[in-house]
Order: C-alpha cells, then sequence, then structure tokens
C-alpha cells in the first residue's frame, strides 16, 4: 500500500518514465480542474462576471518541459549528445473567448489595474489554490495512489 507523498514518489519510481508520467500527469490535471472550479466559483462571488467570457475560459492545460542537463553521453557512434530531461504538469490559464486569446482581461480582474484606469483587484485564481492547497495536494496523491494500485493490479509494464 502507497501513502503519503514520498511513497508515491518512490512507487512512481519503479514505474517505467512513461506511465509515470501518464499517471502524474492525469493527477494534476484533475487537481488543476479543482482549482479552476475554484476559480470560477470565486469570479461569482467577487462579482467579476460581466459577459461570462472570463468564467467560461479558465482552462486546464497539460504541458511539458524539456531541457538540457548539461551532463553528456557518448553514443556508440562516438558521437557525444547532450542528456535530455523532461517535467510534465498542469497550470489553469485564462483565455476570453476564440478572438481574445490573450487572457488579459484575467490578469486584470486578478490583479488590477492601478496606471490607466483605475480598477480595484479582485483576485479569483490565487485564493482558488491557496486556500485549497492541502486539499487539492491530498486529492492528487490519493488519485496518484489509485492508478499506481490499478497499474500494479493491471501488470501494465
Amino acid at each position: 500500500m502507497v501513502t503519503g507523498v514520498a511513497e508515491v514518489d518512490k512507487a512512481l519510481g519503479e514505474l517505467p518514465a512513461k506511465i509515470a508520467n501518464k499517471l502524474y500527469r492525469q493527477a494534476l490535471r484533475k487537481g488543476g480542474k479543482l482549482v479552476a472550479q475554484q476559480a470560477q466559483k470565486n469570479l461569482a462571488a467577487n462579482d467579476s462576471i460581466e459577459t461570462g467570457a472570463l468564467q467560461k475560459g479558465i482552462k486546464v492545460r497539460a504541458f511539458r518541459n524539456v531541457y538540457k542537463t548539461g551532463a553528456f553521453k557518448t553514443l556508440r557512434s562516438g558521437q557525444q549528445v547532450a542528456i535530455k530531461k523532461a517535467d510534465v504538469g498542469v497550470q489553469v490559464v485564462t483565455s476570453e473567448g476564440k478572438h481574445k486569446d490573450k487572457g488579459f482581461g484575467g490578469a486584470q480582474v486578478e490583479l488590477g489595474r492601478p496606471k490607466t484606469a483605475p480598477y480595484q483587484p479582485k483576485p479569483f485564481l490565487r485564493p482558488a489554490l491557496y486556500d485549497k492547497e492541502n486539499t487539492i495536494r491530498e486529492f492528487i496523491v490519493s488519485d496518484i495512489q489509485q492508478q499506481i494500485a490499478a497499474t500494479k493490479a493491471n501488470n501494465i509494464k
């Protein structure tokens, strides 16, 4: 039985990297959806909904960050190549419809506009994460635990 963050990390390390990344990304996406749902509720509570476009535009996006580690390996041909590492994760983003895909409206509601046209900040995204941080972390860990158990039960390699 896998319990706690350290045990989850160890159990993910025992799985093939492709499967571990998939399980990790799926669990993070579910946790990101919790943040997005709470952010939508916060927008309604802040009286920040004018057209509903910002509320509908809160999305969860997966990303993969590939970068060089600074280390090299030598191939059979004698060629040295840089070792790359890939991180996976999710981010909660805002956009306001098809044609305004810049997300500036969300930033203006979240942070305010102090210089051009004074607009008081009405945070909705940061409180969605920070107020429920422990709940989201526990949800992600328990989801990964369930996925690891299902993977091991099905002998997926």
